[in-house]
């Protein structure tokens, strides 16, 4: 799931997703299968307050578990700085985003690393570049027959 609300003085992103699998091999008659389970799942939020119609500071936080990344659990708070080249209150037809975000991240893993960890909390940055525009002509009022 996703949702989102972009208004001149917040924005507010929020996800998550959940993925179970499980898979049963039988080998020969008597044999116990072998049996593969699965469950991975993250939550994560984005809430930035507007500095101006430009600029905006607040947090991204994010919680989750995943196999494929040997992360029994994983949580991540991290102090956000969004800069959008055109102005909020134009965001929901275009916007060219940089977020820049500086923080903790505290992974607990389901087996031991390379490095003989099985837990650690480390110092993650990050920057995401993201465009899009819509086009305004398709939005219509317009009864269809």
């Amino acid at each position: 799931f996703s949702a989102n609300r972009t208004t001149e003085a917040w924005k507010i992103d929020l996800g998550g997703r959940f993925d179970y699998s499980r898979r049963e091999v039988e080998f020969e008659e008597g044999e116990d299968p072998f049996v593969d389970e699965r469950e991975d799942w993250s939550a994560e939020a984005l809430v930035v307050k507007s500095l101006g119609p430009h600029w905006s500071v607040g947090f991204f936080t994010e919680a989750g578990k995943s196999v494929r990344f040997n992360r029994d659990f994983g949580f991540e708070f991290s102090p956000a700085v969004e800069w959008n080249y055109f102005p909020w209150q134009e965001s929901t037809r275009r916007r060219f985003v940089v977020l820049y975000t500086l923080g903790l991240n505290y992974l607990d893993y389901e087996e031991e690393t390379l490095f003989e960890k099985t837990e650690e909390t480390l110092v993650q940055h990050r920057v995401d570049v993201a465009f899009r525009l819509q086009d305004s002509s398709t939005w219509t009022n317009t009864p269809s027959n």
